[in-house]
């Protein structure tokens, strides 16, 4: 495995990269290694933390990004689901199969049975930025979740170290409940 920053991959600076189990090697010997390389995935490290945002076209997604999806999301995406992480798949808003990447702002947290009303199409999601899911019903209305670490970061954490469920927000006519 050959870690290299983007801006040394493409020439604009000449910062050493790294060689898994070997150590540092100059910026020249790792782009010939990327060239020779038959498949290559690219990782989007987050600068400030060093947690995996992005990984490419790829189905696996690696501890570093688990880790910061189970704490940005808390609970099952879905209007209402209080479910925890640890008992939630981690799905791709856009399917793997219809282009979507393996990218924090395509993942979030459903529990067995969202997940299966959104691949089974009942449900249809979409996030317009990074953990905000949007949720269409069947009915046409709409939904709008947010991350239980937005409420987290704006301290509103109350005495307990975990969120409160999320509140989904309805778009569309009438007051009446969600029809869950």
């Amino acid at each position: 495995m050959v870690l290299i920053n983007a801006d040394t991959l493409a020439g604009l600076d000449e910062d050493p990269a790294e060689l898994s189990g070997y150590g540092p090697i100059s910026p020249e010997t790792a782009r010939s290694m990327i060239l020779d390389a038959l498949h290559w995935t690219p990782l989007l490290q987050d600068p400030t933390n060093g947690e995996i945002l992005n990984v490419g076209r790829t189905r696996r997604i690696p501890a570093g990004l688990k880790r910061w999806l189970r704490a940005r999301d808390g609970t099952c995406r879905f209007p209402g689901c209080s479910v925890a992480v640890t008992h939630a798949d981690i799905d791709h808003t856009t399917p793997y199969s219809h282009g979507g990447p393996t990218d924090h702002s395509n993942l979030e947290h459903l529990c067995p049975k969202h997940h299966r009303f959104k691949t089974l199409g009942h449900w249809k999601a979409r996030q317009p930025r990074a953990g905000t899911i949007e949720w269409n019903s069947p009915t046409g209305r709409t939904y709008t979740t947010d991350p239980a670490l937005d409420s987290l970061l704006d301290g509103n954490t109350g005495s307990n170290r975990f969120p409160a469920p999320r509140s989904p927000v309805a778009k569309g006519p009438g007051d009446d409940p969600p029809p869950f």
